[in-house]
């Protein structure tokens, strides 16, 4: 008996993706009990199978790597790990609006939004189609033609259930 097939419909997928930290750790096997997790395995195996890049930032190794206690990177060949470079900090500088470094959503410290907005900048930087992330706080955060998107949004739609009418039955005997 085989795995049963992605829930991913390879025709939604972009053809590139930077994958933030949120949802980066969930593909890599960490936070088995989320339920998000299963859509953030079937997402990236989804896109490596359909031959898609997927990438994900530096800073997120290193915010990956400063809270949990995975020894080193995780290796793995289907991933490209991109750099916050020269080009990377002008983004930043340039297209990431100030005034959202110092606006700290609900708990959150500070140091996250540093984090979050190099790796905005690392998507913007390397022309992804989308920046994977299950961090709502993201979606007011970044600047305008980055598009973010949770994994589960490329699911194959369902179809849409349908009512029938009952079929009428004959005088008496209750059988159609």
């Amino acid at each position: 008996m085989g795995s049963p097939p992605s829930p991913m419909d390879p025709s939604r997928l972009p053809s590139r993706v930077l994958l933030d930290t949120t949802v980066f750790i969930r593909a890599m096997g960490e936070h088995k009990a989320d339920p998000r997790s299963l859509d953030c395995t079937d997402f990236v195996e989804a896109m490596v199978a359909a031959g898609k890049d997927v990438l994900v930032a530096a800073p997120s190794l290193a915010e990956m790597l400063r809270g949990m206690a995975m020894p080193a990177v995780p290796n793995t060949g289907a991933i490209a790990v991109v750099a916050f470079d020269d080009v990377a900090a002008v983004e930043l500088g340039t297209k990431f609006p100030a005034k959202t470094l110092k606006t700290v959503p609900g708990s959150l410290p500070a140091t996250y939004l540093k984090y979050d907005a190099m790796i905005a900048a690392c998507a913007m930087r390397h022309r992804c189609g989308y920046l994977i992330t299950l961090d709502t706080n993201l979606h007011t955060q970044v600047p305008a033609g980055l598009k973010l998107a949770a994994p589960g949004e490329f699911c194959a739609k369902q179809m849409q259930l349908v009512a029938v009418p009952a079929l009428p039955t004959k005088k008496g005997t209750g059988k159609s």
